[in-house]
C-alpha cells in the first residue's frame, strides 16, 4: 500500500538496494521500501539518481518530481504502462458517487433500501477492482 510522499532537499545519492530505495546523504543513510512510496520529489538539483532506482520506481507506479531553482515542481517521472489502474481506479470512484447521488435523490428510498443500495454499489466495484489488478 503506497502511502508514503518523500522529498528530497538535500542533495545526496538514491539508488536501489534489495527492493528498496537507498537515500545517501552526507554521513547518513536511509532505506524506505519502494511499496510504501507514492512520490517522491526532489528539491536539490545536486541529487543523483541510479537508472535500476528509476526503473524500479516506474514498475512499482510510484511518480518522481524534479524541482526548480525556485523549488518549484518542473518535470515528472510517470510509469509507462500502469497509469491506466489509476484512471480506472478514479472512473470507479466516480461511478460510485454518481450511483449514490441518484439513490439519495429518490423520495421512494428509505435510509435501510439506500445503504443496501450503497453497499451493493461498494461490493460491485470493488470486485471490478480485482479484474483490473
Amino acid at each position: 500500500m503506497t502511502w508514503r510522499s518523500i522529498l528530497i532537499s538535500n542533495g545526496g545519492k538514491l539508488s536501489l538496494q534489495h527492493r528498496q530505495m537507498l537515500i545517501q546523504q552526507s554521513e547518513n543513510e536511509f532505506t524506505v521500501p519502494l511499496e510504501d512510496i507514492a512520490v517522491i520529489v526532489v528539491e536539490n538539483r545536486e541529487t543523483v539518481i541510479t537508472i535500476p532506482l528509476l526503473s524500479a520506481l516506474a514498475q512499482n507506479g510510484i511518480t518522481l518530481l524534479t524541482c526548480d531553482e525556485q523549488f518549484l515542481p518542473c518535470g515528472q517521472w510517470l510509469p509507462f504502462s500502469q497509469y491506466h489502474r489509476q484512471l480506472k481506479t478514479l472512473k470507479l470512484q466516480l461511478e460510485v458517487h454518481y450511483l449514490r447521488k441518484n439513490s439519495f435523490g429518490r423520495s421512494s428510498y428509505n435510509k435501510r433500501s439506500v445503504i443496501k443500495h450503497l453497499c451493493w454499489n461498494i461490493r460491485n466495484i470493488l470486485s471490478k477492482q480485482k479484474d483490473y489488478k
